[in-house]
């Protein structure tokens, strides 16, 4: 090879910047980042509900209304008239108490979330077990479910978007 070059990189500063990344990457997200992603869950948790889709990996739309449930709606008696509602989607915001109560709360390196009234803890186990002769539709997971997959993959991007600010401010140094 008659016009080469060679390139010699200082092995003590790759040496640094490697742990540099290192020590960086074992970092765990602030506060801060975990709320954004626990309110970002949350957001599309209501999303799902509100289009009457489960927000539980494999359970899909949320079962129709039944019995004197549906037919108050479908009769359009004033109560259910009067806040809209319908029996397509099935939605669970009859009145958005349940649904607005839904929270979240960042932990150290988890986020939990769910509901803080007993009233809307009751009605998420009412779904869950049927109680009243109840569709199931549950919406927090329990044991071995799952969160929807579209929440997870939208919710670890934001994650990887949070430590790829953080590689770029250590280039930057």
């Amino acid at each position: 090879m008659a016009d080469t070059f060679k390139i010699k990189f200082d092995e003590r500063a790759l040496n640094k910047l490697l742990q540099s990344i290192t020590d960086e990457a074992k970092k765990k997200l602030t506060t801060s980042q975990m709320n954004d992603i626990g309110r970002h869950v949350v957001v599309k948790m209501k999303d799902l509900i509100r289009k009457g889709v489960s927000p539980i990996q494999g359970n899909g739309r949320f079962e129709a209304y039944r019995g004197s449930y549906a037919m108050g709606i479908s009769r359009k008696y004033a109560r259910y008239k009067a806040l809209g509602k319908k029996l397509r989607p099935v939605n669970l915001t009859l009145t958005g108490e349940m649904l607005n109560n839904l929270k979240h709360r960042a932990s150290g390196t988890s986020i939990v979330v769910g509901y803080d009234e007993n009233s809307e803890i009751k009605k998420e186990q009412g779904h869950r077990e049927q109680a009243n002769g109840q569709a199931f539709r549950p919406t927090i997971p329990e044991g071995k479910e799952r969160i929807a997959k579209s929440i997870q993959v939208s919710s670890e991007s934001i994650m990887v978007d949070f430590m790829g600010d953080r590689m770029d401010r250590l280039a930057k140094k």
